[in-house]
């Protein structure tokens, strides 16, 4: 579809997943970017380029790209998610993680015990830190 209709952003985010699934990373990400010059509102194809920014070792660009997505869709859970997973495990920022965690729970109403787990250890890790900061005179 993505030949006969190539102004449709669905083809092209379909292709960039299916790129992915048999480990084409610049097929992927090729695809992601025309789903997005097609429809710059197509909010998937924004995630998917993020997850595939993370998973190959683009972290900034991931940021940036969840960072753009979320301009347009402040509430998407998929967003949050992916930005907290991405402060948390590959840019270390427990702040930010913490703040993404807890609007992804917010959003969803997710009583999920892992999640709080994570919730609760970065805010004593923000508590921790916040309390033993010294100042120099």
């Amino acid at each position: 579809m993505t030949v006969t209709q190539p102004a449709l952003s669905g083809p092209w985010l379909n292709l960039g997943i299916a790129y992915t699934k048999r480990g084409n990373s610049q097929g992927a990400e090729d695809a992601f970017k025309h789903a997005i010059d097609v429809n710059s509102a197509h909010i998937e194809a924004y995630n998917q380029l993020g997850i595939l920014y993370r998973r190959t070792g683009r972290p900034g660009e991931a940021q940036f790209i969840y960072e753009r997505a979320l301009k347009l869709d402040p509430d998407n859970t998929s967003l949050h998610w992916n930005l907290a997973i991405l402060h948390d495990t590959v840019l270390p920022d427990p702040r930010k993680a913490l703040l993404h965690y807890q609007r992804y729970q917010q959003l969803t109403g997710a009583d999920n015990p892992q999640l709080q787990s994570w919730i609760n250890t970065l805010a004593e890790h923000s508590l921790t830190n916040s309390t033993t900061t010294k100042v120099n005179p």
